[in-house]
């Protein structure tokens, strides 16, 4: 969301700026348009890593283990639980 702020913002300055750069960079509504352009394809590439990573991790993740409304919060199923000591490690 900050990118898409900071896109838009820099594209609404660049059009009430004009002529501030004049002769360094497009000015007015040809850089708003660079701006808007950049924002999506931007926005473009973060959509399409997600679907990717999402595909990814569907594909790996086995899809044994479903698991029923009971297990749902219970990590013990993956993780491996370390047993309490009885006594405390003799100091050093």
């Amino acid at each position: 969301m900050p990118g898409l702020l900071g896109g838009l913002t820099a594209a609404l300055i660049s059009v009430t700026s004009y002529g501030a750069n004049k002769g360094f960079m497009p000015a007015g509504h040809h850089q708003a348009v660079y701006q808007i352009f950049g924002m999506l394809v931007t926005l473009g590439m973060a959509i399409g890593g997600g679907l990717l990573a999402a595909t990814a991790v569907k594909t790996v993740t086995p899809s044994v283990h479903k698991l029923q409304a009971e297990h749902l919060f219970d990590d013990s199923m993956w993780w491996d639980e370390i047993e309490e000591q009885e006594t405390a490690p003799s100091s050093l």
